[in-house]
């Protein structure tokens, strides 16, 4: 891990890079319903793990912004979606979600993995 200097990502940003085409959801490893239940320490952490992952898409993606979004009762923990755009149409949650093969997923995750 990267406090040890070996500079791969940690458990956490390793749980970053997962099966979404047009989003990289962030979980944080402890089970939070709503994102305001953290203290502020871990919001904090939360916070700048996200931006490193959202630095790390718009290297991989050429965009004008990596959107943050917290949304969705699915999931009974907190998460964010980080969405590269270009513009607002690109956060849309009601469009169809992008179909991809496992292939292009590995080479998305691998893209984001590599820039962090």
């Amino acid at each position: 891990d990267r406090a040890r200097g070996t500079g791969r990502p940690t458990k956490k940003e390793r749980r970053a890079i997962d099966d979404y085409a047009d989003q990289t959801p962030v979980f944080f490893d402890d089970a939070f319903d709503f994102e305001f239940d953290m203290d502020d320490e871990e919001i904090a952490e939360y916070q700048v793990f996200a931006k490193k992952v959202a630095m790390a898409l718009k290297k991989a993606f050429p965009c004008r912004k990596v959107a943050q979004v917290v949304l969705g009762l699915e999931v009974p923990h907190a998460h964010i979606h980080l969405i590269p755009m270009n513009s607002e149409a690109d956060v849309d949650f009601r469009k169809d979600k992008l179909k991809l093969t496992e292939d292009e997923f590995n080479q998305i995750a691998e893209a984001i993995r590599n820039n962090l």
